[in-house]
């Protein structure tokens, strides 16, 4: 048997006989079958998706739907409504609240009445006659957009009570919490109440629909009617109608 002798000389001999290091420097121990890497496919390089396109609604454009949310709640509120009950009742962000209500306050959009309740200076916020009049404008600015909206996402399929989950467990959730049968029937009623309310707008809006449709069929009749185009004629024709309308 022959020992090779420790070689002072040489610095790296420790880290040669120890088989960790043995192995770091110069391979697997030999003991040790080697067994190299699966290969692997390089996978093409995809381009990411285009980014989507900013929504169509400016700064301003928001601005006045948060306006526009708010004051149709005030405006059922005869005995007005405090900043608490808007953002608990109505679940709207707090900051976003406060910001709106000074921006309407300032516009005087709203009347602003200050209490003391349980000692603390409260706001109670009604609208103003001014108020009403912006409000009536932002319905004729966005109604295209909501009857857009709501071709797109019909409510009664999208906001079903009984079929769409975020409604149904809100149901259930309130249902757990009721604590008589009073209290759950009050709730179902509150519900049938506004569906009642939704059927009589819209057999009203089916109404005026009609209405409108047949004047487009006035219209259209005495167009047909024309030799060519007479554009004063067809004018005086959208005149006659605004008019009528005015009148009724």
């Amino acid at each position: 048997m022959v020992f090779k002798m420790f070689d002072k000389n040489n610095i790296n001999e420790d880290f040669e006989r120890d088989p960790y290091f043995r192995e770091f420097n110069h391979g697997p121990s030999p003991r040790t079958p080697y067994h190299p890497p699966p290969h692997t496919r390089r996978r093409s390089f995809r381009p990411p998706p285009p980014p989507m396109p900013p929504i169509p609604v400016s700064r301003e454009d928001f601005k006045e739907l948060k306006h526009f949310f708010i004051l149709s709640i005030i405006i059922d509120k005869e005995e007005g409504i405090n900043g608490y009950q808007l953002q608990e009742h109505y679940n709207i962000p707090r900051g976003s609240m406060l910001r709106s209500l000074e921006e309407l306050e300032n516009g005087e959009y709203l009347k602003v009445t200050e209490t003391k309740v349980e000692g603390r200076d409260q706001k109670i916020y009604s609208i103003s006659e001014k108020g009403k009049q912006y409000l009536e404008h932002l319905k004729e600015k966005w109604a295209n957009e909501f009857a857009t909206m709501s071709d797109m996402a019909p409510p009664e399929v999208y906001a079903h009570p009984f079929t769409r989950r975020p409604h149904r467990v809100k149901m259930m959730r309130f249902i757990e919490h009721c604590e008589s049968k009073e209290e759950a029937l009050d709730y179902f009623r509150g519900m049938r109440s506004k569906l009642t309310l939704s059927i009589k707008r819209l057999n009203f809006r089916i109404e005026n629909i009609t209405q409108i449709k047949e004047e487009l069929d006035s219209v259209i009749s005495n167009i047909e009617k024309m030799d060519g185009l007479d554009k004063k004629k067809v004018k005086d024709l959208v005149k006659d109608v605004n008019i009528k309308k005015r009148h009724l």
